[in-house]
């Protein structure tokens, strides 16, 4: 064994205490050289491991600084976060802070932590600068971790092929134009898919051949597929075993079951899709400790829909399933004598298609009857890592080839770049995946209470239906139903508004991603049952779980800048850099350097540190306006901070000023985008005018990342011996800016000569991983480390 394969497996014994796979320590090799890997693998088999260890290994050298780990769903990152914090821990790397964050948990709003694991939306969010879960106004300082980050997609194949997976792609492009490696891991891509994108994208393609787990045992999965029978009670009575699981395709197929096995005096389990996360959370806990590695004593019967699928580290004796798509099955097999020995798969054909798609129902059925055909009298047949790549290659290969054609990314790259260029996260959202949900509550009145009740998140067409069935808008009907809508009053300044409750009226009206309440005439709540449609009960029934809090998270409020001077500004910033920031983001300097046309040598990457060090010292130029430094002063005399510019040497007239202490930046001019113009034409000298541009952008957009307008502006005198003074006091260079070629507007308003878009690479990769430096260390500089971590605490 190789002395690089040795440390490996030392490091895999220290922190996982089992020895790697050959296959895992061939991922961890390829990684380390800074090599891209697609690969793909059996449930269970370890695809997480054989890419953090080797991070734990690798990064800051020959893999970038950060981690950035994206899952399906919510429901998989919290306990995968922990997982890694605890390899961390035990790999003897402290430092590395590993976070989760999603929608309901959004722990590094700023992708700070060096290892974040993620959900892909906010990946995909936070790339177009439009990020989920933090104001739009930030949104260029996570998309530069995006851009500078190992990225892993893990899951692959249950994303929407022409949405999801087409972001993924769209990803991974990026990261193969500048160099960055990329993993993506899936158990039931077909083969020659998976091994198409490895190519296209110079990825190494990891096949694993051979299951074989000699740590837990042998493991035997023995499938019985039954295309005329559905899943009843009685049938799961006749054919449980000591801990038995039935996946339902639909919740009230699942619901109904846990009734008639309640009746057969034989409670079951019941976990699906819709719960509040509260209670979600704590039936996933349920499930753990009856069908996890140290499960409680005694039987246990669960009853589950999809959520099962991916994520959840259980396994049972016996799975009865109704049929699926075939990948879906084999993700639902990955539940059974996961860590070894005997179990049984039971196949139940008697169902419509819905949610799936008939004839990809009606090929995953003909699949299973051809597999399991004449194999009834040995107990089933055999079901292992071979067979499932036979039948998932059987069925998908024709379905995923056109769908990994360039073409096939229009709709999601589409809705991707308006994402980008509007700041729309919805359209950011849609990219992943077609919106098909909306959020309910139960409740007897609609009103902004309402707001702080937990909700459950429904599939449009079920809360249709339900209104179809209750005949709603007859005639004298009463309101059962009502759309929560935020009404802006826009005489009254931005952001203020009331919440408003419409009555549906008709199906048409229920829209995804809206708010609905729900009577309790016409639903009901319980943590046993979750949401049930069309079933009165108690009103607000949640369970014991407290209300939530309403509406959005408010921007937290930042404590005013202490007055000082433009200079000691500048230094500050630098430092900040030098200190906090660099250290970090070390790696983002070779994609800024490849971005920017070079390469990742030590001269191009010099370059680039020599343009962000001038950057971060010029970029409030702005700010040496006549009409900004006016209006500074006068807040200064006004606001009571006069002593405090006097006790620093200032006075009007006798220094340029940077901040006033006080808050009320309302009546100061935009200073970013006027440093931006300024600066232009002495970058596009230097860099050209498209690589000029991203760097203007980034320099603009170092408050807001989409403003776009620039005032007519005048630089006061004086301006350039204090730029000097404050590179004198620093030893900095600015050769990578000609300021000697600062403009001024004499207009009324103007713009910025280019405007960066994702859909040019180098330029936009350029722009957020400059962006991202900026503003993290001028709110450093401002504020000290607290303000720079303040929004992730």
């Amino acid at each position: 064994m190789s002395a690089e394969r040795e440390e490996l497996a030392a490091l895999y014994r220290q922190v996982c205490g089992f020895e790697p796979r050959g296959q895992q320590l061939e991922v961890a090799q390829h990684l380390l050289q800074g090599r891209s890997v697609v690969l793909r693998a059996p449930t269970g088999w370890g695809k997480s491991e054989a890419v953090f260890l080797p991070f734990l290994l690798g990064r800051g050298g020959a893999l970038p600084s950060r981690l950035i780990y994206a899952l399906p769903a919510r429901a998989l990152v919290n306990s995968l976060a922990e997982r890694f914090q605890a390899y961390a821990t035990a790999g003897g790397d402290p430092d590395l802070e590993v976070r989760a964050h999603h929608g309901a948990h959004p722990d590094s709003l700023l992708f700070w932590a060096p290892a974040v694991v993620t959900t892909l939306d906010q990946v995909v969010g936070a790339y177009a600068c439009t990020p989920l879960s933090l104001p739009p106004a930030h949104g260029n300082i996570p998309a530069g971790a995006v851009a500078s980050s190992l990225l892993v997609f893990d899951e692959v194949h249950t994303y929407d092929p022409l949405r999801g997976l087409q972001c993924c792609l769209f990803l991974a492009e990026r990261a193969c134009d500048l160099g960055v490696p990329f993993v993506f891991m899936t158990a039931t891509l077909p083969g020659e898919v998976a091994e198409a994108i490895a190519r296209r994208y110079g990825a190494v393609f990891v096949d694993v051949l051979q299951a074989h787990r000699p740590r837990d045992g042998e493991r035997s999965v023995r499938v019985e597929y039954r295309p005329d029978v559905g899943i009843d009670g009685e049938l799961v009575l006749r054919e449980r075993g000591r801990r038995t699981l039935v996946v339902c395709n639909t919740v009230d197929r699942a619901r109904e079951l846990a009734r008639a096995l309640g009746r057969l005096g034989e409670p079951a389990l019941l976990i699906h899709s819709r719960y509040t996360d509260h209670d979600r959370l704590t039936k996933e806990r349920a499930l753990q400790e009856v069908l996890g590695k140290e499960p409680s004593d005694g039987p246990c019967l669960a009853v589950c829909t999809q959520v099962v699928e991916v994520g959840l580290d259980i396994s049972a004796e016996v799975l009865i399933t109704e049929l699926a798509p075939v990948d879906s099955l084999i993700q639902r097999a990955g539940r059974c004598a996961r860590w070894g020995g005997e179990g049984r798969l039971i196949v139940c054909g008697g169902v419509s298609a819905p949610p799936y798609e008939r004839d990809l129902m009606s090929a995953s059925g003909q699949a299973m009857a051809e597999f399991t055909a004449g194999a009834s009298g040995a107990g089933g047949a055999l079901l292992d890592w071979k067979a499932e790549r036979a039948l998932v290659d059987q069925v998908l290969s024709s379905r995923y080839r056109g769908m990994i054609e360039p073409g096939a990314a229009g709709k999601a790259v589409k809705l991707f770049l308006e994402a980008a260029w509007e700041g729309n996260r919805k359209k950011a959202s849609q990219a992943v995946r077609e919106a098909d949900a909306c959020e309910v509550v139960v409740a007897d009145r609609a009103g902004r209470e309402a707001l702080r009740l937990p909700r459950v998140k429904v599939r449009v067409g079920a809360l249709r239906r339900l209104l179809e069935r209750l005949e709603i808008g007859r005639p004298g009907g009463p309101e059962v139903v009502w759309r929560l809508r935020w009404e802006p009053r826009e005489d009254e300044g931005e952001g203020k508004g009331d919440w408003k409750a419409d009555g549906v009226s008709s199906p048409g009206e229920v829209y995804p991603g809206a708010l609905y309440v729900l009577s309790p005439a016409v639903a009901s709540y319980s943590a046993d049952w979750g949401l049930v449609l069309g079933e009165g009960g108690g009103a607000h029934a949640y369970g014991g779980v407290a209300p939530g809090p309403e509406g959005d998270k408010e921007e937290r409020s930042r404590k005013a800048a202490p007055v000082e001077s433009w200079e000691e500004h500048a230094l500050k910033v630098l430092k900040a850099y030098d200190e906090l920031v660099a250290p970090r983001e070390r790696y983002g300097l070779q994609v800024l350097a490849r971005a920017l046309g070079g390469d990742t040598g030590s001269s191009a990457v010099e370059e680039a540190e020599a343009l962000v060090r001038a950057v971060l010292l010029v970029h409030d130029l702005g700010k040496l306006s006549q009409q900004w430094q006016a209006d500074a002063w006068r807040l200064i005399e006004g606001g009571g901070t006069a002593g405090d510019a006097r006790d620093k040497g200032m006075a009007p007239g006798g220094g340029f000023v940077a901040h006033t202490g006080t808050s009320d930046k309302g009546r100061l001019p935009p200073h970013a985008t006027v440093s931006a113009l300024a600066l232009f034409e002495g970058l596009a000298q230097r860099w050209g005018v498209t690589h000029a541009s991203a760097i203007a952008c980034a320099v603009a957009h170092h408050h807001c990342c989409r403003a776009r307008a620039v005032p007519r502006y005048a630089l006061a005198s004086g301006w350039r011996e204090c730029v000097n003074a404050a590179l004198e006091r620093c030893g900095a260079k600015v050769a990578a800016v000609d300021l000697g070629r600062a403009r001024e507007c004499a207009e009324e308003c103007c713009s910025l000569p280019g405007v960066v878009s994702p859909a040019a690479p180098g330029p936009w990769a350029a722009y957020v991983v400059l962006s991202r430096m900026l503003r993290l260390a001028d709110r450093a500089g401002t504020g000290g480390i607290e303000a720079l971590l303040e929004t992730e605490a």
